[in-house]
């Protein structure tokens, strides 16, 4: 599990391990998905 944080800007950064691992590129499109854990509860 990565951990990441929300810029003042609101700009999320992805790792860049994970960035590789998914070969994930710049500009390109994620969906995220609510999970309903809310901040900072990963149980």
């Amino acid at each position: 599990m990565e951990i990441t944080i929300v810029s003042q800007q609101g700009h999320i950064i992805i790792p860049q391990e994970m960035q590789k691992a998914y070969d994930w590129e710049a500009c390109q499109e994620l969906i995220l998905i609510d999970t309903g854990h809310g901040r900072g509860d990963y149980d």
